[in-house]
């Protein structure tokens, strides 16, 4: 870290060992990116979030807290506080990366478990702390709760079980990272529904045909139409520029919540299932941004 620093954000991950290794202080520079390994006892700023996100006021408890003593490996990177939040994406996809490298070439026991974030003034070592995102339910959109909705899930079930293996393992395989991208936030979470899509409609290909296809049977319009109207290869576009190029791009949760609809009518139609429409529905009617602009939603303007 070069330059005049006045804050730094401190990511701390609790090693697995049993016994702190014998090895010298000096520090590692990866980058912009500072690893240091401390063993004992590491005190930091926690939050406490008491109420059910979405249903209740949240509460936010500030805490001190101390860590158990352990072998740490710290990773610090300079911080922008007039930046705020914006900062904030940049420096964790920075720790974020040097712990992945740390974990490849060191293993993953090194960086077992995260401990904490905090961001350090270095004048006054006051403590500010980010914690994991809140999400709120207002994300998903209103829960499809009803007698009617509850037996598609039966229906699905069903339907699974009389497909052929390969089907079943493919469904299954894509229902592990729709789970996945519960727990999951922008470009993270666009990554595994996108994979998720892949795995139930493309296990031999990289063309998004076949997921068109699907759309158009369950659609009844021809598959260049569904190319047109639900624009999945500027889907795979935007996976391609994230997982190839490395670019860093906001993830809008209007485009989280297509994908998933997506994935619903192309599900629905591998089993067999009646269309309920999904995908196109929400463009009609997107939660947060209208109208519905995919070209937006995916960096294309």
């Amino acid at each position: 870290m070069t330059g005049s620093v006045t804050h730094v954000w401190l990511a701390a991950y609790r090693s697995a060992l049993k016994v702190a290794p014998a090895i010298g202080a000096t520090p590692i520079d990866v980058g912009s990116v500072r690893v240091v390994f401390a063993d004992g006892e590491l005190t930091y700023q926690a939050l406490d979030a008491v109420g059910t996100p979405g249903l209740d006021v949240m509460e936010i408890r500030p805490e001190m807290r101390t860590t158990p003593r352990a072998f740490y490996t710290l990773f610090l990177s300079q911080f922008d506080p007039t930046a705020g939040v914006n900062d904030e994406p940049r420096v964790r996809a920075l720790i974020g990366a040097t712990v992945g490298l740390v974990a490849a070439i060191n293993g993953g026991a090194l960086v077992f478990e995260r401990a904490f974030d905090n961001v350090v003034e270095l004048a006054t070592g006051q403590l500010t702390v980010f914690s994991d995102v809140l999400r709120t339910p207002v994300a998903y959109g209103k829960p499809r709760f009803s007698a009617t909705h509850l037996a598609v899930v039966d229906d699905a079930a069903k339907a699974l079980d009389r497909s052929d293996a390969p089907v079943q393992a493919r469904v299954r395989l894509a229902l592990h990272w729709i789970h996945q991208a519960l727990h999951d936030d922008m470009q993270d979470e666009f990554i595994k529904l996108w994979v998720a899509v892949e795995a139930l409609a493309m296990p031999d290909t990289t063309n998004v045909r076949p997921v068109n296809d699907l759309l158009a049977s369950g659609y009844a319009i021809p598959s260049q139409d569904a190319a047109k109207r639900f624009g999945v290869g500027k889907l795979q576009g935007l996976r391609s520029r994230i997982l190839h190029k490395g670019e860093q791009l906001p993830i809008h949760a209007d485009l989280t919540n297509y994908v998933r609809c997506v994935f619903t009518d192309v599900l629905l139609e591998t089993l067999g299932l009646p269309a309920q429409g999904r995908a196109d529905a929400y463009m009609q009617a997107p939660a947060f941004s209208s109208p519905f602009d995919l070209d937006a939603l995916t960096h294309l303007k």
